[in-house]
């Protein structure tokens, strides 16, 4: 691989990082909304 490719194959790499990252955290906060709405609806006996 020639150093453009290297240069080019890292960037992607990186974004792909920071893509899976943000993804991650906005699972963390789905599954947080989701035990939060589970919780009211057992309150609620619904």
């Amino acid at each position: 691989m020639d150093l453009k490719s290297t240069i080019r194959t890292e960037k992607l790499e990186t974004i792909l990082r920071e893509q899976l990252e943000k993804q991650e955290k906005r699972i963390e906060q789905l599954e947080y909304e989701i035990t939060q709405l589970k919780e009211y609806l057992k309150e609620k006996n619904i």
